[in-house]
């Protein structure tokens, strides 16, 4: 019957450290993934914007062999 107590105390344990907690962690994984998004978004934005120079230059290159 102890064993059972124990388990019993130990779980309630666990819930209350994931009622307290819970929100933070959820917080942060939303942080942490909108962090990744943008990141993501901005890396894209740069190669973009990297292509758009490229071939900018090289139609001004083949304007002056013209």
């Amino acid at each position: 019957m102890s064993a059972l107590r124990t388990f019993h105390h130990e779980d309630t344990l666990k819930v209350k450290f994931m009622d307290q907690f819970g929100p933070i962690i959820l917080i942060e994984l939303l942080i942490s993934f909108g962090g990744v998004l943008l990141f993501a978004w901005w890396q894209l934005r740069d190669l973009r914007k990297e292509r758009e120079k490229a071939q900018k230059k090289q139609e001004q290159n083949q304007a002056l062999d013209q």
